[in-house]
């Protein structure tokens, strides 16, 4: 049964591949094929390191590859949401200060706008679409025989896998857009500063969530969704702020010193490695417990 699945998401992936350098070709931007094949890279790199290396055999490849394909599909319904609030903020905008274009010309409506976009809009949708996934997979399968969880661990790899879905997906759709501006040297530098730092983010986030629902799966904690979605709610809303915020500045706001601010952006990268050492810490925890937890059951 792992070979078919390893075949479909070979066949799934070659399919991403030819649609991308097809709308490469199409744009007049061939090498977009080959930078689209690249954006997939670190979602493979970051399955290789938490599920075939060490965990492969604590949780099927069919059960993963569904909640990386799930993590896809659910950009979908994240872009609604997303949409849907970026017109909520326009009216609150408009009311508040007249029109958009008012508040983007003072400090502290650049500041409103930078925080709602980074904290509201982007991480709590995005974020909240990952917990409720690994939640809904944590009661999926109550009924059934043999229930495809049987450790806590597996939630923090259902975590990871929806994370890296949504991240391929979103991957994709920004070297898509980037591409559109016929600049190289831009597609290039999305690229790593995808690969680098919004993939990881998305990781180490999706981790938390999955380690937190695992522990409450298993009985060894009884957390709220605020309790869970808090830290990745915050790690994820800084790192966009801080990349959100420089553009809005230099864009809308006449100084002098603007254009330092883009300065700011290089906060995400300690933010992202915070993260990281945060999920580490907390997939450690799980494997002790873990352990812990299958002492007692003998």
């Amino acid at each position: 049964m792992r070979d078919v699945w390893t075949f479909f998401i070979i066949v799934v992936v070659s399919f991403l591949i030819m649609t991308i350098t097809g709308i490469g070709i199409w744009i007049g931007l061939p090498l977009l094929g080959l930078f689209g094949a690249m954006s997939l890279a670190p979602c493979f790199i970051f399955s290789w390191r938490f599920f075939w290396k060490e965990h492969r055999n604590k949780v099927k490849l069919k059960d993963i590859s569904h909640m990386f394909f799930i993590g896809m599909a659910s950009v979908l319904g994240i872009l609604i949401c997303e949409y849907s609030l970026s017109i909520s903020l326009h009216y609150i905008l408009t009311v508040a200060f007249g029109s958009e274009t008012n508040a983007r010309s003072s400090l502290g409506g650049i500041l409103l706008i930078a925080s709602i976009q980074a904290f509201i809009i982007a991480s709590f949708c995005e974020e909240g679409a990952k917990y409720f996934l690994v939640w809904y997979a944590s009661f999926a399968h109550e009924d059934a025989a043999e229930p495809p969880h049987d450790a806590p661990y597996t939630f923090a790899l259902y975590g990871i896998a929806c994370a890296l879905g949504l991240a391929t997906v979103e991957n994709l759709g920004f070297m898509v857009v980037v591409s559109m501006k016929q600049n190289y040297f831009l597609l290039i530098f999305a690229f790593f500063a995808r690969s680098l730092l919004s993939v990881p983010i998305h990781t180490f986030t999706g981790a938390l969530i999955g380690c937190e629902i695992g522990l409450n799966h298993f009985g060894f904690q009884q957390k709220r969704f605020h309790q869970i979605i808090r830290m990745p709610l915050v790690l994820h809303g800084a790192f966009d702020f801080f990349l959100m915020f420089p553009p809005l500045f230099v864009a809308h706001y006449n100084h002098p010193w603007a254009e330092w601010t883009f300065l700011l952006s290089l906060i995400s990268i300690f933010i992202t490695a915070w993260a990281g050492r945060l999920a580490n810490k907390k997939l450690r925890y799980l494997v002790v417990q873990e352990s812990m937890h299958r002492v007692s059951e003998v």
